[in-house]
């Protein structure tokens, strides 16, 4: 207990909660310690059956990717409660991993329900609840640091609540907590509606690439009037080789211009000159970075193309581009790439493909389609990218 004084002959007395929120308000570097309880949590056997299933919500580490928690992959009894060292952390909390596959040690998230926790998260309980939006956005700049931290001598390459409790975290008044937990809190909204946006547009994108595109001789869904069956024809029929022109030029040596310089998967910068200029598909060679989702883009103009994609050239009075990515796209190549790790697709593979080819008009429509749904992507992972930056700078300017 602390006894302070306010005003002439009043004095108050004050329990340690209290005291600790009075010198929080004054702006002040504090351990997380002084300002939240630190808890871990544990895992309920799950050999038994009764300890599972039941209406607590219970979060493992893998989670912690979700940022705000509004519900659990998995459910617990109380029983399974009662019999393990799993614990309750209270509605906006903070939540970090203390260990975990990949990236995930030292991520943080904020749960949005009363929840119980693994043994591999701890939950950071502000002893007053105004400060768990500050505390979170202060952990998250600090990833790197956070792994650094559990990576040093005696901690076997993971946090624990020890080194949880004594992290320093500088303390501005109550007000400027709360305005910076808004405001990033504003900011991670914009953010999840344009990844929501960006993952509908995919979804969408998936299903007219499974459906718009024959895998015989008629597709599932057509445009009206179109009635004709498609017909398989040999890529290299459609389009020619261009690879002759070809340059790679190392990073180093590059001259910076507007032309886009395309490797494997995709654009690697902007340079000066060109290697190409008209309408192309260019297919990954080799250093592909997706199998399943096979690199394949088609550009118009002037490009600078190195040596690990193959430039196809198109006639679009023909054959429209778009299209021909979509149609391309479904072919499986992993049966048409050669060698192990480093895969290439080379030129004698590439001239057994065959691909499904309607008439002009048809290809057309589907290609408007496409291309639709690929510039509100472009446009939206632009935005996405633009706000993670004000946000970065937006924290790196408030957490000094």
């Amino acid at each position: 207990m602390y006894k302070g004084f306010i005003g002439k002959n009043n004095y108050w007395l004050f329990n340690d909660s209290i005291f600790q929120i009075f010198n929080i308000m004054l702006g002040s570097k504090r351990k997380l310690s002084d300002l939240a309880n630190i808890i871990v949590g544990g895992t309920p056997s799950t050999k038994k059956n009764q300890y599972w299933d039941g209406n607590i919500p219970w979060m493992s580490s893998g989670e912690i990717n979700k940022k705000r928690i509004y519900k659990t992959d998995k459910l617990i009894t109380k029983l399974g409660l009662e019999n393990s060292s799993a614990k309750f952390v209270p509605e906006n909390s903070v939540l970090i991993a203390l260990a975990g596959q990949g990236k995930t040690r030292g991520k943080v998230a904020i749960n949005n329900i009363e929840l119980t926790i693994n043994q591999s998260l701890a939950g950071i309980i502000p002893i007053s609840e105004d400060y768990y939006g500050f505390i979170f956005y202060n952990l998250e700049k600090r990833y790197f640091e956070l792994r650094s931290l559990s990576s040093g001598a005696g901690s076997r390459g993971g946090l624990n609540k020890k080194l949880i409790q004594n992290i320093k975290v500088q303390i501005p008044n109550l007000k400027e907590q709360i305005l910076i937990s808004k405001l990033s809190e504003t900011l991670d909204k914009i953010l999840t509606l344009y990844e929501r946006k960006i993952k509908l547009l995919s979804q969408i994108k998936k299903y007219f690439l499974d459906n718009l595109f024959a895998k015989n001789k008629y597709p599932n869904l057509r445009f009206k009037g179109f009635t004709n069956a498609w017909e398989q024809r040999n890529l290299l029929t459609i389009c020619y080789r261009e690879d002759n022109k070809r340059k790679p030029v190392k990073r180093q040596d590059r001259k910076k211009g507007l032309t886009p310089y395309y490797g494997a998967n995709g654009v690697q910068g902007y340079v000066s000159g060109y290697t190409h200029d008209g309408n192309y598909i260019l297919i990954a060679e080799d250093g592909a970075n997706d199998i399943k989702n096979y690199p394949i883009s088609f550009v118009t103009g002037k490009i600078w193309a190195n040596n690990h994609t193959h430039v196809l050239k198109i006639n679009i009075k023909n054959n429209d581009g778009n299209f021909l990515v979509g149609t391309i796209k479904k072919i499986n190549y992993f049966k048409y790439l050669v060698g192990s790790g480093r895969y290439k697709l080379t030129m004698e593979s590439l001239s057994q493909i065959n691909v499904w080819i309607t008439i002009f008009p048809e290809q057309r429509k589907i290609g408007i389609v496409l291309n639709n749904i690929n510039k509100l992507i472009t446009l939206y992972e632009s935005k996405l990218k633009q706000i993670k930056q004000i946000k970065k700078e937006l924290l790196d300017t408030m957490f000094i």
